[in-house]
């Protein structure tokens, strides 16, 4: 048997042993072993993993690593490379005699790693000497007929996951990689969903999470009614940290806890995120207060935030409205703020919102609130209000408030509202007088789409009719659960053909009339 013979039967061994039916570089190397002492081994890379081997048949793997653990790659001669990685390991490569290159696996290797990165590696791997990227790239493209694309359905994840799966040591779907590359490709909204792998088990998740660490296709990530593990938590606030694309971020019912505003606070002030969704997780008052520590350090805008039915009080959420508020650059971008479903008692933790005449706020929705509209009107009529849409329902509290001229003075100033939802409400006849008469005073809004649904308003309705009718601005009106009205809808609808205008929808009793 002769020395090629020896070397194919060499890399046959190593292709058994490391269950690689395909190998993108192998050769013999001198490795760099304990201390100064340099021996002979096998060196052979997949289309993941990257194997040093003994020389000996049966071959034994003797180090090995995954290319997405790679933390730098320095070339310090021709024959000499030294390669780091995220477990604190230095792999230091020599030719197999000192004339002997390693330019070809550095070659193989920077293109495989750009595979997976394709616009990021230079940030992700840190490649010395200065320029050697580009040399090697250059390199490449001359050594390569067929020269690497750009361009990767949804920005390279099917490759990217299927090194993860190396990575985590799990087992990689073809489904996954089929799903991606098809239905979520052809989303217009950019979307990565989770819905359609909740029959993985959680360990299954990791890579698919951990294949969004540097994705730069997708802008918007789901989860919703599934429970994350530690694990998947864990994963999550890393690509919470490296993403740089995703802005939409939804975690809606995933059984996350006040340990889970901790750790994600941490990456707070630092995260791409513009908008999030945390509703339905019981993150608690100590969750909140460890968001709203940190995100007066946070210079980066923030859209909207979702916190409904959050088991958050006024106390945690005072210190959370003072954050925004404090915040100069959330203050000037925040438009979207979803606090319903949470037991709040005091009006003043919410006015303060609008308590800088810089605020943007444009749409807010409140529920099971426990203090008098009356008197939060009066104050948001007092302050600087942009609001657009204001969406209030299931107000616990019926004490009638002492302040009266509030309402009508907040709704003949408003110069924006679009949106009005006071469902459920327990509204009194003399809050209803002030809310029309107000609406009749305004000469600013045009278009407004009106909700009182749920409320006692027959008695209001009766005495208050051809005036309510009469609102210039109502576009839109929605009466319906309110007990007892059907008998004077038809008076409310012929007034206002008499005073030739239209209202274009109206809802009664559920249905559109």
């Amino acid at each position: 048997m002769n020395d090629r013979d020896d070397f194919a039967e060499l890399v046959g061994s190593a292709r058994y042993v490391t269950k690689s039916p395909t190998f993108y570089f192998y050769g013999r190397i001198r490795y760099g072993t304990k201390g100064e002492k340099v021996e002979e081994r096998f060196l052979c890379m997949d289309a993941v993993r990257v194997y040093i081997c003994s020389v000996k048949i049966p071959v034994k793997i003797e180090s090995q690593f995954n290319i997405l653990s790679i933390k730098s790659i320095e070339r310090s001669s021709d024959s000499h490379v030294i390669i780091e990685t995220d477990v604190k390991q230095t792999h230091s490569l020599y030719g197999l005699h000192d004339k002997a290159s390693l330019q070809p696996f550095l070659i193989i290797l920077i293109r495989t790693i750009r595979t997976v990165f394709p616009h990021r590696l230079q940030a992700i791997v840190d490649i010395r000497p200065e320029n050697e990227y580009d040399r090697l790239l250059r390199l490449s493209n001359e050594y390569f007929e067929d020269k690497s694309s750009d361009v990767h359905v949804c920005g390279g994840f099917s490759v990217r996951y299927e090194c993860a799966c190396d990575f985590y040591q799990t087992q990689c779907y073809r489904s996954v990689q089929n799903l991606v590359d098809t239905v979520f490709a052809h989303r217009v909204s950019r979307e990565f969903t989770f819905h359609e792998f909740e029959s993985l088990n959680p360990k299954d998740w990791l890579p698919i999470i951990g294949a969004l660490r540097h994705n730069e296709w997708f802008t918007k990530l789901t989860v919703e009614n599934i429970k994350l593990s530690s694990e998947s938590i864990e994963e999550l606030c890393i690509v919470f940290r490296l993403n740089k694309t995703i802005q939409h971020l939804r975690l809606v019912n995933c059984g996350l806890k006040q340990d889970f505003s901790t750790r994600f606070a941490h990456y707070l002030p630092i995260t791409n995120i513009e908008n999030f969704d945390l509703s339905n997780n019981a993150i608690e008052d100590k969750g909140l207060n460890a968001l709203s520590t940190i995100l007066q350090q946070r210079k980066l805008p923030l859209r909207s935030f979702n916190l409904q039915s959050c088991s958050i009080s006024h106390k945690s959420l005072s210190n959370f409205n003072t954050a925004l508020v404090n915040n100069n650059c959330i203050l000037k971008s925040l438009k979207i703020l979803n606090l319903s479903g949470n037991r709040i008692k005091e009006e003043n933790c919410i006015t303060l919102l609008f308590s800088n005449n810089e605020n943007v706020l444009e749409e807010l929705h409140l529920s099971d609130i426990e203090f008098g509209l009356e008197s939060f009107f009066h104050s948001l009529a007092t302050l600087p209000c942009k609001l657009r849409r204001l969406y209030i329902s299931s107000v616990k509290s019926s004490i009638p408030s002492a302040i009266s001229g509030g309402v009508k003075l907040f709704f003949t100033k408003t110069q924006s509202l679009e949106v009005l939802q006071l469902s459920n409400a327990n509204l009194s006849n003399d809050f209803l007088r002030e809310l029309c008469d107000g609406l009749h005073s305004n000469m600013h809004l045009k278009n407004l789409d009106l909700c009182l649904s749920g409320n006692q308003l027959e008695s209001f309705i009766r005495d208050y009719a051809p005036r309510f009718a009469a609102i210039p601005c109502l576009n839109a009106l929605d009466i319906s659960g309110c007990d007892h009205i059907g008998y004077q809808f038809d008076k409310i609808l012929n007034l206002t053909g008499a005073f030739d205008r239209s209202i274009n929808q109206s809802v009664l009793s559920g249905h559109t009339m």
